[in-house]
C-alpha cells in the first residue's frame, strides 16, 4: 500500500523523530521550526509536535493575510520567532 511521506503528512514528522531517537539525537521535547505555515507548521501540529514559525517581516505579514483569508483552517504556531 502506498503511503505518502512528505510535508505536511504527520508520518514524515513521526519518522524523523523515530530516526533521531534511534541515533540518540533528539530531546524529550522536540519542536518543529519552519517558515511555511501550510506545510511545516500544519504537519507538525497534525503529528502532535509543537511548532514554531520562523517569521521574518515578510513571512509574518503573509501569514496574517493567509490566516485572515482562510479563517480557522490554518493551524496556529505555538511560537513565532523573528529569527534564529
Amino acid at each position: 500500500e502506498f503511503e505518502r511521506l512528505g510535508k505536511p503528512e504527520p508520518a514524515l514528522f513521526r519518522a524523523a523523530i523515530c530516526l533521531a531517537q534511534s541515533q540518540g539525537a533528539v530531546s524529550a521535547s522536540p519542536i518543529m521550526i519552519g517558515d511555511q505555515l501550510a506545510t511545516d507548521i500544519a504537519g507538525a501540529k497534525r503529528a502532535g509536535i509543537p511548532a514554531a514559525l520562523l517569521a521574518s517581516a515578510d513571512v509574518a505579514s503573509s501569514w496574517k493575510r493567509a490566516a485572515q483569508a482562510q479563517g480557522s483552517s490554518l493551524p496556529a504556531p505555538d511560537l513565532v520567532l523573528p529569527s534564529l
